[in-house]
């Protein structure tokens, strides 16, 4: 996946409208690391943050999350999150942008160094793996 300069996180400024909820998996297993936070309060439709997006705010810049993918279109990335089947609290899409246009990253987890990004990693189900994953750190977002 191609590296991008420092984008932004897909949250909303105040004064305007929400993003539309991002497509989640069905239940799943929350991450394995420990620096997983639980989730927050369900969104409403008064412009308040999404579980994961809450989470995503509340990750230390320096911890490490994996990139799953990273795709022009928006609807090809809710489609791989959804078929994810990981926890829709630590996984989601972050919108990028890479060479002047909207880039969607999926991320799943939080882990303190790259160590422990990329032992995550070897856990993920093959298929997830077959995008080769990497670690990027939350201020990279």
């Amino acid at each position: 996946p191609p590296p991008g300069p420092a984008p932004r996180a897909s949250t909303s400024k105040p004064g305007t409208a929400p993003k539309p909820p991002t497509a989640r998996a069905a239940s799943a297993s929350p991450s394995a690391s420990p620096a997983t936070r639980p989730a927050a309060p369900a969104p409403s439709r008064q412009g308040r943050k999404s579980p994961f997006d809450q989470w995503l705010a509340a990750q230390p810049r320096t911890h490490f999350t994996i990139q799953l993918l990273g795709v022009r279109d928006r609807r090809a990335a809710e489609r791989f999150l959804a078929r994810a089947g990981l926890d829709p609290r630590t996984t989601g899409i972050v919108e990028t942008r890479y060479h002047g246009h909207p880039w969607y990253v999926v991320v799943h987890g939080s882990f303190p160094d790259r160590a422990a990004a990329k032992a995550a990693i070897a856990h993920l189900p093959a298929r997830l793996r077959r995008n080769q994953p990497w670690p990027r750190t939350f201020g990279s977002l």
